[in-house]
């Protein structure tokens, strides 16, 4: 049983104390949906929301700029490379710090939303309770 693998060996008042700072397990969480999140844009599509094409109007400004108009949400990478994370003991955020990110994010009434910060609970949740129960064990 995962409680009484937990807890084997260590009083209930030493878990809660590991419970009072959780920043080990709540950074490779992060680390790992921000490494998810950038990669997105290179599947040009959200991990668990379907993205929209470009609108022809786009690819063809992209085109001529670029040479071509994918990947979608990449035009000079900032946004890509704006992912970043922050942690305390109690919480973790992946966030963007670029002004347009929630544009794109959410959408607005000229562009449709492509969610690049999404968590797949497929396969983010079971590994954020895997981190934290290693976290536990240790």
């Amino acid at each position: 049983m995962v409680i009484r693998a937990i807890f084997e060996g260590e009083t209930l008042k030493e878990k809660a104390e590991k419970l009072r700072d959780l920043s080990t397990p709540l950074k490779k969480i992060a680390i790992h949906l921000q490494s998810e999140s950038q990669k997105t844009f290179e599947r040009n599509t959200g991990r668990v929301t379907s993205w929209p094409d470009l609108s022809e109007k786009t690819k063809k400004r992209k085109i001529k700029a670029k040479g071509t108009a994918y990947p979608i949400l990449v035009f000079h990478g900032r946004l890509r490379a704006s992912i970043t994370h922050e942690v305390s003991e109690k919480s973790a955020e992946v966030y963007t710090g670029v002004h347009y990110g929630p544009y794109h994010q959410y959408g607005t009434s000229r562009i449709p939303a492509r969610p690049f910060l999404e968590i797949d609970e497929e396969t983010d949740v079971p590994f954020a309770i895997e981190q934290i129960l290693e976290y536990l064990r240790s």
